[in-house]
């Protein structure tokens, strides 16, 4: 796996995937990388182990921005991130409705989620859906702001 862009594009991508898989990583000089060491938190165990798998894959993925603000993601092994995610707010569950109240994105939130659609694909298996992104990129809501801060749709 590997990050495309300028040097603060790629120090941006590596650093918002550091945070959403809770690891450190390196990268050689073609920006791809080499190693995955986890940070500790053991509820990000499952999404480090995907993570890893896109790693690992004898496919090679790739991590760029894009500006499209909806980041489509039609590529198995291009990843895109929305330049501007942090800009950007999710629905959450308010008073028992989802999209009761919204809350602010994070870039680390966004890249789990993006990423998330590529978990299967080293498995063989067609990229995920938006459910299964969401369920994922919650894992790194949970951690870092509390139950209260699961996305609950797209």
């Amino acid at each position: 796996m590997c990050f495309e862009g300028t040097r603060a594009e790629v120090r941006r991508l590596k650093d918002a995937a550091q945070n959403a898989a809770n690891a450190d990583l390196s990268l050689d000089k073609q920006n791809c990388v080499t190693d995955v060491r986890s940070r500790g938190d053991k509820r990000f165990d499952e999404v480090r182990g995907q993570f890893q798998s896109l790693v690992d894959s004898k496919d090679r993925f790739t991590v760029a921005f894009t500006r499209d603000a909806e980041a489509t993601q039609d590529d198995p092994l291009r990843v895109v991130v929305y330049e501007r995610a942090n800009a950007t707010d999710y629905p959450i569950m308010y008073q028992g409705r989802c999209g009761g109240a919204r809350v602010n994105q994070t870039f680390p939130g966004q890249m789990l989620h993006e990423l998330a659609h590529h978990f299967p694909v080293p498995l063989g298996q067609p990229m995920a859906g938006e459910a299964a992104a969401i369920r994922t990129e919650n894992v790194y809501h949970r951690a870092t702001r509390g139950a209260g801060f699961e996305r609950c749709a797209h």
